[in-house]
């Protein structure tokens, strides 16, 4: 969390700069004919209050660049995870989920230069979480309940996971994790911003319990059959043994010479020139202010890692967007979002990092000049750009191919 606190005050007037925004905002919002000046001189500075304002909105996209280092570290972290969990067969999906967690929460926390000390906390959970899956530990500390400087946020989704507990299978164990972390994670960011800033880990949190509930073991149902009364033993006459027949014997048929068969020679078969030409899906599309992969866009990452895994010189660029809604600042961090789980999920289908980079763009590199429904679908996307499309070592040249089919609303 930045530290937005500290006022900033004009010296000649004694003007604090919120209360001075703040004026502007409230007449374009009640009308030219209810103005009013505040202090003598306001109505001089308020286009330096709007300028000031643009400056103050702007500040987010610059403070939300990551940090190369940070980023190479959390990616060479979770490839720790997924050789951890690969080495070790009898390691929970459940600690697999919950580092993986942790990471994304302090990679977030760090990319928004939070002052609490929260990130750290995140990452050495996960680091704690990764010593475990890397020597075959027990898991020792639990989820906590609450973080440092943090409230527990909608008790009925934490009632909810308590319950779910203590009646599902193992299956549900990491979707429980990953919707903790979440809840956690929105009793930290709700402080800044208030509930629009928290809206979408709570939404997280809410879909992830409800794929729990749905393994949660069903009662069997009990019930009463009557006994099945005995039957008396049935006695059955003997068989009356057959007598045995004689069988003639077998006449020896004399032996017939076959030729030897005549095996045409060979024809020469010219073989077929590789291909010189494949294809690999340009995007995968996402709904409007979510950052989940969908049912449909699975499928398009599965036909990414089968050409990736059958052509291993290939090399690609993810690049994260949103469409033109919403503010710069958190459309920066949402592409980021988003940039994360396609990778995330291109690792855990068996891909090494180093086939990739990585990159958020927000809403700076818009497809459509439109602002339309389909417009902002296609808008809000990750781009999969071939880097390498006429590697001297490749025999097949693979270039981008468009696909809309997980268009979402």
């Amino acid at each position: 969390m930045r530290n937005i606190n500290k006022p900033i005050i004009f010296a000649k007037t004694g003007v604090q700069l919120s209360d001075l925004i703040g004026f502007p905002l409230s007449c374009w919002r009640q009308g030219q004919d209810s103005l009013r000046f505040p202090f003598v001189g306001a109505h001089k500075l308020i286009p330096t209050a709007a300028l000031l304002l643009s400056f103050c909105m702007a500040i987010p996209a610059y403070a939300s660049q990551p940090d190369p280092v940070m980023m190479s570290n959390m990616t060479a972290l979770r490839e720790r995870v997924a050789k951890a969990t690969e080495a070790n067969e009898t390691v929970s999906a459940d600690l697999s989920a919950r580092a993986l967690m942790w990471l994304d929460f302090a990679q977030e926390e760090f990319i928004e230069k939070d002052e609490t000390g929260i990130a750290e906390d995140a990452l050495q959970r996960a680091l704690q979480i990764i010593d475990w899956l890397e020597n075959k530990l027990p898991e020792g500390t639990p989820i906590p309940e609450v973080l440092r400087g943090t409230t527990r946020v909608r008790e009925d989704l934490w009632d909810r996971i308590a319950l779910a507990k203590q009646h599902s299978k193992p299956c549900a164990a990491g979707y429980l994790s990953k919707a903790e972390i979440h809840l956690l994670w929105a009793a930290h960011e709700q402080p800044e911003l208030g509930w629009l800033h928290a809206a979408h880990n709570l939404q997280e949190a809410q879909g992830l319990l409800e794929q729990a509930e749905c393994c949660v073991v069903k009662t069997p149902i009990v019930v009463d059959v009557p006994p099945v009364a005995e039957v008396p033993p049935v006695e059955v006459p003997p068989v009356a043994e057959v007598p045995p027949v004689e069988v003639p014997p077998v006449v020896e048929v004399p032996s017939v010479v076959v030729p030897p068969v005549v095996v045409p020679p060979a024809i020469p078969v010219t073989a077929m020139p590789a291909p010189e030409l494949d294809k690999i899906p340009d995007a995968v599309h996402f709904a409007f202010d979510k950052y989940n992969i969908s049912p449909e866009s699975e499928k398009v990452l599965q036909i990414v890692a089968k050409t990736l895994h059958a052509y291993p010189w290939l090399k690609l660029e993810l690049g994260g967007h949103t469409d033109r809604r919403g503010k710069q600042g958190y459309n920066m961090k949402l592409s980021q979002r988003r940039v994360t789980a396609v990778y995330t999920r291109l690792l855990e289908l068996g891909l090494p990092a180093d086939r990739f980079v990585t990159r958020a763009h927000g809403m700076s590199k818009l497809l459509m000049k439109t602002d339309d429904k389909l417009a902002r679908s296609i808008d809000r996307r990750v781009e999969l750009i071939v880097t390498n499309p006429n590697d001297p070592a490749a025999i097949i040249k693979v270039y981008s191919e468009e696909q809309k089919g997980d268009l979402q609303q």
